[in-house]
């Protein structure tokens, strides 16, 4: 089944949403490990299994139909817009 756009981008949302859930600890380091294991319970609700070869990065990308030079141009966006938030 080929998920829509819409679709797509609501699950990016969702993993965004995760994403920021576990930036939000105490630390002064942000425990990435906690964050990756967070979105991948996501998405295994959705039937998304990351396979024994494969990077986290290219399960996210196969869970949303995007290459991988796709999901770095969406990185840099997300960070530019960080960026730009607190520099203003």
């Amino acid at each position: 089944m080929t998920k829509s756009l819409y679709a797509r981008i609501a699950d990016l949302e969702a993993l965004e949403q995760c994403a920021k859930l576990a930036s939000t600890q105490d630390s002064d380091v942000v425990d990435l490990t906690r964050g990756v294991e967070v979105m991948r319970a996501e998405l295994r609700q959705y039937g998304i299994e990351q396979g024994p070869d494969e990077s986290f990065a290219e399960t996210l990308c196969r869970a949303f139909g995007i290459t991988a030079e796709e999901l770095k141009a969406l990185f840099r966006q997300r960070v530019s817009k960080l960026e730009d938030d607190q520099n203003s």
